[in-house]
């Protein structure tokens, strides 16, 4: 069977708005998938200042249109999408998801409207435990203390060392692709058209 390996954040728009468009591949194609947590780093959007530098307003000024073209995109998808003024974190999610020995999806999808929809601090174990519960999953098994941090940690830098440096990072093999405007590509290397 083709295989996939996914790796993911919560807070990652890009990842949320490719989550539907990667389930639909995987149908399709029918590949075995293997999900991974990869934390990135989200930033608020900076405040215009009376007065700034030419590279502040140009990060203010690219980061309120990716915003923007994410919110434009998420309309057309039909999918609730709020950005915090402060990003809240997804440690805790993408802790549990390193630790699930079970199909992540029904969590994944829960994770991912508990952030986009509802502002839900995914950092917190409480809430964590909550969509594990939603989702019928015995949270009892997953470590949300220094073992579940250290487990992330290794995670982390597994990936780092394969060459992911964003989500959503989609793995084919040897190949990388990121972003969902690639899924096009790896559809026809999964159907061994390429």
């Amino acid at each position: 069977m083709k295989s996939l390996v996914i790796y993911i954040d919560f807070k990652s728009a890009a990842s949320y708005l490719a989550m539907e468009a990667t389930l639909k591949l995987i149908q399709s194609e029918k590949i075995d998938v293997v999900w991974k947590p990869y934390q990135v780093r989200v930033q608020a959007i900076a405040d215009k200042k009376e007065i700034e530098t030419v590279t502040e307003s140009h990060l203010r000024v690219r980061e309120t249109q990716r915003q923007q073209t994410h919110l434009k995109y998420a309309a057309i998808q039909g999918k609730p999408m709020v950005f915090q003024r402060e990003p809240q974190g997804s440690g805790a999610a993408l802790i549990a998801l390193a630790q699930l020995d079970c199909d992540p999806v029904e969590y994944i999808q829960a994770a991912f409207l508990a952030y986009w929809q509802d502002g839900l601090d995914l950092d917190d174990p409480a809430v964590v435990k909550a969509i594990l519960r939603q989702c019928g999953v015995e949270s009892s098994s997953i470590s949300f203390d220094q073992k579940g941090n250290d487990i992330l940690a290794t995670q982390q830098i597994e990936a780092e060392e394969q060459g992911v440096f964003d989500t959503p990072m989609y793995v084919v093999g040897s190949d990388r692709f990121l972003g969902r405007e690639q899924l096009p590509w790896m559809r026809a290397l999964l159907a061994n058209k390429l």
